[in-house]
């Protein structure tokens, strides 16, 4: 493995996303605060996956106040119980108070821990004790107080937490060979959605745009071309079931996606590859979310459009592909993707090996990733070819 594949591995930013799934943030008030006041805060929760999750706020969130070069112990109490979980592509928010030292004016930075997960942070900015007969300063509410506040929550919704959401996953991995180094980027965009079914089952459907970048990049080479680049844009429908409430720790249906996707490499002449498949895949887990458990995802597909740069795709990747992942909120995961061609030869597999990062200095997560891939296809120029390759790095969605 060469110093330069290394060193590029290395300036990957350690922790970007929150261990499986949801992403946590602290938000403080906007504003200066009174430090004779009681301080509200936020704890929020993003959820980017498809399914949802379990999250039981505590009642007390311990952790420091890091002020002009001093350390000051802090309890933040939770002000009522909220949510206890996190429904597919949205998010939740508890809200805590807390005191602040007499002397705590100025900015100052909040630490807070969280169970069996790294901490959260913020900044608060403070005024010293004032004459009584004087009003302190009127922050801006945090996020669960400003739930009328419609433009605020719509830009928010759009920006990010109500329409972007996972597809497939995103990381950077280095190995050796004229392939040494892949990454994988990928994201919905949610168009439209719609709730149905019986009160109590409902089941939501969102009209989605999907993207997925995959490269392979000759990176120890002189100049460090891209061997090859897949893009995958798609249109899908994606049904999400609730859990059932008397087997939730059984075999359940999770949802349904169906969609239309294209792929390709963007070359011409000789190099070029194409192709166009809807496909239909619905996922399963067995066992509790918020425990050991199993998913299982199987994936049936058919060609619509002949490629003559590509005819003979289906012998190697037939006609469909099977995942399974094993694992735990916050704990390591392994996750099988396997297929084989269209007569049940050229078989193919890859294991992905997850363990969760964490770091004290950022609030966010990320995993440790190892790949292995063995068979036919991972490049789609040379999807002919059978080869094989172990890399590692990191991964912000597993």
């Amino acid at each position: 493995m060469k110093f330069r594949g290394l060193f590029l591995v290395g300036l990957l930013p350690l922790p970007l996303w929150a261990a499986a799934p949801l992403v946590f943030t602290l938000m403080p008030p906007s504003g200066p605060v009174d430090v004779r006041q009681p301080v509200a805060v936020e704890l929020l929760a993003v959820n980017p996956a498809n399914t949802t999750t379990a999250f039981h706020a505590p009642d007390e969130l311990t952790g420091q106040l890091n002020i002009q070069g001093r350390s000051v112990a802090i309890v933040a109490r939770l002000v009522k119980p909220s949510a206890i979980s996190v429904a597919p592509r949205g998010y939740a928010a508890w809200s805590y108070e807390l005191s602040l030292p007499a002397d705590a004016a100025g900015r100052s930075i909040l630490d807070l821990s969280l169970p069996d997960r790294n901490s959260v942070n913020a900044v608060i900015t403070s005024v010293a004790a004032v004459a009584s007969n004087e009003p302190g300063p009127q922050p801006t509410p945090p996020l669960s107080k400003a739930v009328d506040s419609t433009p605020a929550m719509s830009v928010l919704q759009r920006a990010f937490v109500g329409r972007f959401g996972a597809n497939d996953s995103v990381y950077f991995i280095y190995g050796g060979g004229n392939q040494a180094a892949k990454f994988q980027l990928s994201f919905d965009y949610r168009l439209a959605d719609w709730t149905w079914g019986s009160a109590g089952n409902e089941k939501s459907t969102a009209l989605q745009l999907g993207y997925t970048q995959r490269s392979l990049w000759d990176i120890d080479n002189t100049s460090s071309p891209f061997y090859d680049t897949s893009y995958m844009p798609e249109v899908v429908l994606d049904t999400l079931v609730p859990l059932s409430r008397a087997n939730p720790g059984g075999f359940n249906l999770l949802g349904l996606r169906t969609g239309l996707k294209h792929e390709s490499n963007g070359r011409d002449g000789p190099d070029s590859r194409s192709l166009n498949i809807f496909y239909v895949r619905p996922t399963f887990l067995l066992g509790p979310l918020d425990s050991w458990h199993v998913i299982v995802a199987p994936e049936v597909f058919a060609y619509v459009s002949d490629s003559s740069d590509n005819h003979d795709i289906d012998e190697y990747r037939g006609y469909g592909r099977l995942r399974v992942a094993v694992g735990k909120s916050g704990r390591p995961a392994l996750m099988v993707t396997a297929w084989s061609g269209k007569d049940f030869d050229h078989f193919t597999y890859q294991l992905d090996f997850t363990v969760p990062l964490h770091s004290r200095w950022l609030n966010i997560e990320s995993f440790f990733l190892v790949q292995y891939f063995n068979g036919y296809g991972e490049s789609l120029l040379s999807y002919r070819e059978k080869s094989d390759a172990l890399r590692a790095g990191f991964s912000i969605l597993r």
